[in-house]
């Protein structure tokens, strides 16, 4: 599997379907910088990330619009949609629909993800759940 093919499928498989099966072999310890924090994760802490989404966002989906790949990293331009349906990070169900501008940046290491930079439009979320 070649890198862009795993990008492609953490979010077609794993955060789409729930299943990074396709994707553990390149995922071991890694990083995820994101809103000026870093976060640790691997295959089993993956999962439970995803668990938490999909309380808050049950029919949560990534749309990959575009990827720019360089070797080593590859820059995504991508959107969140879903409907908070939910509790998410403290907030109750607000029944409404986001779709939330993201760009990523993915680091590998040979055949290993070690970073992801994520930027993502949180004033946008926060407006569309009613923040």
């Amino acid at each position: 599997m070649q890198r862009a093919d795993v990008v492609r499928s953490l979010f077609d498989d794993g955060w789409n379907r729930g299943d990074f099966s396709p994707t553990a072999a390149w995922l071991g310890d890694y990083r995820v910088h994101v809103g000026g924090r870093t976060m640790e994760l691997d295959v089993p802490a993956t999962d439970a990330l995803l668990a938490r989404w999909r309380i808050g966002f049950p029919d949560l989906r990534f749309e990959v619009h575009r990827m720019v790949d360089s070797g080593d990293e590859i820059a995504v331009h991508l959107s969140l949609t879903g409907t908070h349906l939910g509790e998410w990070n403290g907030r109750p169900a607000t029944g409404n629909r986001v779709s939330v501008p993201h760009a990523m940046f993915f680091r590998f290491d040979g055949d290993r993800l070690t970073d992801i930079w994520e930027v993502v439009d949180t004033g946008a979320m926060d407006a569309q759940l009613g923040a």
